[in-house]
């Protein structure tokens, strides 16, 4: 395997993927360099919660996530939701350090 090929080839899909994004991001929100912040924190706290290296760990904490994002928009009004999850992440990490489905070392 060359490592090098298969390095570049994956930072050309990587930038390929983060462009297509970025475009379909432009007509929802207004176009910066932070627009992805928003999304970006909720990706940090799912990678952190589900257990970093554990892709079903990440798939679990995306959809418990994804309800949570639901039921705060219906009830709440989505105002305390970045609060909410962070504090589900505290906790998750103060429970158990490696998050919810990853092994510790």
């Amino acid at each position: 395997i060359k490592t090098r090929s298969v390095g570049n080839l994956t930072l050309i899909i990587g930038s390929g993927i983060a462009g297509i994004c970025g475009a379909a991001m432009g007509p929802i929100s207004q176009i910066s360099p932070y627009m992805g912040g928003p999304a970006l924190w909720k990706a940090f706290i799912i990678i952190i919660v589900g257990g970093i290296g554990n892709v079903w760990g990440a798939v679990a904490a995306a959809a418990i996530f994804g309800v949570l994002d639901t039921l705060m928009s219906q009830f709440g009004g989505g105002r305390f939701l970045a609060l909410t999850s962070a504090a589900i992440m505290l906790f998750v990490l103060s429970v158990k350090p490696s998050g919810l489905f990853g092994e510790n070392e």
